[in-house]
């Protein structure tokens, strides 16, 4: 049947060659920025202009004949060629016009300035026509076709779980607009960006109304969501730079094996690499162009992208060990402001608000705002801390970022008893965060050996940093049982884990180097970040990773050679209902079972192993 979803028109070959806005060449950078000095001209929302350039004049000057018909004709000549570029720009849609990154200066830029140094606006980002290569449908294999969408209410449910959990950590859409747009007609909405919506949103909804709408459970549920959006993706049907990189920022949060070829680590690297072609790293002049297809509200989305993009960027290279793909000093882009966002909300109709969104969202957009700048500490903390040939922080230095980041942790909005529980559920997560990096600014003193340390200044720093490092794990414990008081871990983000992992680390340390009262207390907290783990197992495959890891830490801290059974590492009890959603892993999705099955189940004997870099490889004597 039919969708009943507005059908892209294709563009003809006499379209892609009109001149409006220019693609960057040589030839074309007068005229464009002749289009930016276009002032007489304005545009609506929509991005169609008004009316026609006025035309301008200029001082009369006293010249001899034969110039001022020369300067007349010049006069004539450019207005003529404004209002074929208004006129131009008036017929195409604004769908069909994107933004596009000319790259810095050393390259088509300073081209540009030899063919045009004169002009008046100058800049690397510039609007061109959609000319997007539409690969042939291969006639060897069999397409999918697009999945027909959930029931209505499964929808609302799921959308009402994205902009409650997911939207106030990472504001990916236009809220008014996605919103007005699904309540008229979801098939309206891009099928890539609904699919990956309901994939975030599927971590967070809740297990009793899957039950009533016999539903599987969690992890079945996104993996079949996961596979709707990626065979869209894959099969290049979208064309929106925007909507693929809101749909990459959700899908970062697949994550189900170690060789990752498809998951968190990929998304983010898809997502930031769409925003580098059109310049969302760049502060854009945009904004300087009077006759600008792109209004504010979008430019404003542009922005959120590109800091989620280095937000979910940065803590994936702080829970994967990997180095960071994003350099903050290749960025200029400005961080957002909460009124931009909390503005947006203001315009939303008040049922939507009221069926779709969390309360206090302006205290949840300043939080927001926080865990950037959050995040921005943390990739500095990487990129000078844990490079192969990074120098073990100085003292001073350390002291500095530390008092930067507790400076930053008195801005978190405050709460109290009277707060709403979802505001309290991600104030917790903020506190969790907050936690993972101070953890991670003191590590390299606890990795350090003391006998290492020749100066008595660094040797006080390393006590130093394993008294707050213990602190910040203390607090997470904290956080925890606040958490699980207002019985809301099952609420919790992907990145949850990985800010649990690194408390975790510290606790290992605790109990490696403490005995007494001490060890038990630290080995009482280890137990209590395991129950938490064994709960999220349910949802995330990374929980399962984690488990597992450390029920081996614990055994070689504790010298035991053989198996013992989960639960004795302080694994969450199985219930009937989590035996009941296993049997439906297994029966509904036999290749989800393998990979839940190997996760869950599996010894990492053979990834300690990987500890003795020689161990396997052939003797001399062998090879003799």
């Amino acid at each position: 049947m039919e969708r009943d979803r507005p059908i892209r028109q294709q563009q003809s070959p006499a379209d892609d060659e009109r001149s409006y806005p220019l693609t960057p060449s040589p030839g074309s950078v007068k005229d464009t920025a002749s289009l930016r000095d276009a002032g007489a001209s304005s545009i609506h929302e929509g991005g169609v202009i008004d009316h026609a350039i006025a035309q301008t004049t200029t001082p009369t000057i006293a010249t001899s004949p034969e110039t001022s018909q020369q300067h007349s004709q010049q006069q004539q000549k450019d207005v003529q060629q404004r209002r074929q570029v208004v006129a131009i720009a008036n017929e195409r849609p604004l769908r069909d016009l994107l933004p596009y990154f000319a790259g810095e200066s050393e390259g088509l830029e300073f081209l540009f300035d030899q063919c045009s140094a004169d002009r008046p606006v100058k800049g690397v980002h510039y609007v061109t026509p959609r000319k997007t290569y539409r690969h042939k449908r291969s006639t060897s294999r069999v397409h999918r076709l697009e999945p027909l969408l959930p029931p209505l209410q499964i929808q609302q449910e799921l959308i009402r779980n994205f902009f409650n959990y997911v939207f106030p950590v990472m504001p990916i859409v236009d809220a008014k607009a996605f919103l007005e747009a699904f309540e008229k007609n979801p098939n309206s909405v891009s099928p890539l960006l609904l699919w990956s919506m309901f994939f975030a949103a599927a971590n967070f909804i809740d297990k009793d109304y899957l039950r009533a709408n016999r539903l599987p459970p969690r992890k079945i549920l996104k993996e079949q969501y996961y596979q709707h959006a990626k065979d869209i993706y894959d099969n290049q049907d979208e064309g929106d730079k925007i909507i693929l990189i809101a749909a990459a920022l959700s899908l970062s949060m697949w994550y189900v094996d170690l060789e990752d070829r498809d998951g968190s680590w990929y998304w983010i690297g898809t997502a930031t690499s769409l925003c580098h072609t059109i310049g969302l790293h760049r502060s854009s002049n945009y904004a300087s162009m009077p006759s600008c297809p792109f209004p504010a509200r979008s430019r404003q989305l542009w922005r959120r992208l590109w800091w989620c993009c280095y937000q979910r960027e940065a803590w994936l290279a702080a829970g994967f060990g990997r180095p960071m793909r994003i350099h903050i000093d290749d960025c200029d882009e400005a961080v957002p402001h909460p009124e931009e966002i909390f503005e947006e909300w203001r315009e939303i109709a008040v049922q939507l608000q009221e069926k779709y969104l969390p309360p206090e969202i302006l205290t949840l957009t300043e939080a927001w705002i926080v865990m950037l700048h959050l995040s921005i500490y943390l990739g500095d903390i990487l990129t000078m801390h844990y490079r192969p040939r990074s120098r073990l922080p100085a003292p001073a230095t350390l002291r500095q970022q530390d008092a930067d980041i507790v400076s930053l942790r008195n801005k978190v909005p405050a709460t109290s008893f009277a707060t709403p529980p979802i505001v309290l559920i991600h104030m917790c997560h903020l506190e969790m965060n907050f936690n993972a990096v101070l953890i991670t600014l003191y590590r390299p003193y606890l990795a350090c050996s003391p006998h290492k340390l020749i100066d008595q200044e660094s040797a006080g720093c390393r006590n130093e940093c394993i008294l707050k490092a213990k602190a910040a794990a203390s607090d997470t414990t904290n956080v925890l049982n606040k958490l699980m008081s207002l019985d809301a871990i099952s609420k919790s983000p992907s990145s949850f884990v990985a800010a649990l992992m690194t408390s975790m680390q510290v606790l290992v340390f605790d109990i490696r180097n403490s005995s007494g009262l001490g060890k038990s207390y630290a080995t009482h907290q280890l137990d209590l970040h395991m129950l938490v783990i064994g709960h999220l197992r349910k949802t995330y495959w990374t929980a399962d990773l984690q488990h597992n890891l450390f029920i081996e830490v614990m055994k070689v801290l504790n010298g035991e050679s053989s198996c013992q059974h989960q639960n004795d590492a302080g694994a969450a009890p199985v219930e009937k209902a989590d035996r009941d959603d296993t049997a439906a892993l297994e029966h509904n999705g036999p290749d989800l079972f393998n990979a839940e099955h190997n996760l869950a189940h599996a010894s990492l004997d053979d990834f300690f192993g990987m500890f003795n870099p020689f161990m396997g490889l052939p003797s001399h004597d062998d090879l003799g």
